[in-house]
């Protein structure tokens, strides 16, 4: 397998006020852009194959703060036979709620390094064929880049139309992913030009939720680019001639 997820949860206190999860909904996902970060960096040694896993069917692993330690392999839900691997741990230095609510994104990238090396480390020596390069070597390298993202993922979104009738206007959708949340962007091209950037949607809580209501789009004209949504009537009508974005709702019949 070329691609690897790592994801980092908590099971212990899992049962919230409602209300509370409402309030504290950006907080809920923060981690996210690490885990995403971390997750690209690693796939990278797996395809070069300095990272070779004795199960080939290996594709993500998840990283659990429990009240016990256990670790086990589950099927995905898909007809491939990969597998995850779950491993529930205990740290007494470790404190998930704290660091779910936490928004400054260098201290909040320490704690998450910290699990890392100290849980993900142990666990990948287990699960992979040894490898001339250290597993802890290749794993600081992919905790760097991280930084050197500025703690920042840059996500287009794949229903972008290539382009107008003309083929000569091009617009992007991306997601710019951080600790306290993503935000939408549209951006318009004419003949490789950028015309304007906007920013639509300033705080997403998640990039999966907000892909499930993200909607269609469309050419309108060779000027007049739109979104529809029918999920949350989300709707937003670009016009490259003046370089205008209307987020408006559509009346329903």
């Amino acid at each position: 397998m070329g691609h690897i997820t790592i994801r980092l949860d908590s099971s212990v206190n899992a049962q919230r006020d409602r209300n509370w999860a409402k309030k504290h909904i950006t907080a809920i996902h923060s981690s996210y852009v690490f885990e995403e970060l971390l997750s690209r960096a690693l796939s990278r040694f797996v395809e070069s194959g300095d990272i070779r896993f004795k199960d080939p069917n290996l594709v993500g692993i998840n990283l659990i703060h429990a009240e016990t330690n256990r670790t086990y392999n589950t099927h995905t839900y898909d007809d491939t036979h990969h597998q995850l691997v779950t491993h529930e741990f205990t740290h007494e230095m470790f404190d998930y709620e704290t660091y779910e609510m936490m928004l400054e994104e260098k201290e909040k990238f320490q704690q998450f390094a910290m699990v890392i090396r100290d849980v993900l480390v142990p666990l990948l020596e287990v699960q992979m064929i040894s490898s001339e390069r250290p597993i802890s070597d290749m794993i600081e390298h992919c905790l760097k880049q991280i930084e050197m993202n500025d703690y920042k993922l840059v996500a287009l979104l794949n229903k972008t139309p290539k382009s107008n009738k003309k083929r000569n206007r091009i617009v992007l959708f991306k997601l710019i992913v951080l600790v306290t949340g993503a935000s939408f962007w549209i951006e318009g091209y004419e003949r490789g030009i950028r015309l304007f950037q906007e920013n639509v949607i300033e705080e997403i809580a998640s990039p999966y939720a907000f892909s499930l209501y993200f909607g269609t789009s469309r050419w309108e004209s060779d000027d007049v680019f739109i979104i529809q949504s029918d999920v949350r009537n989300w709707n937003a009508r670009v016009d490259f001639r003046s370089g205008d974005i209307d987020i408006y709702k559509r009346e329903r019949n």
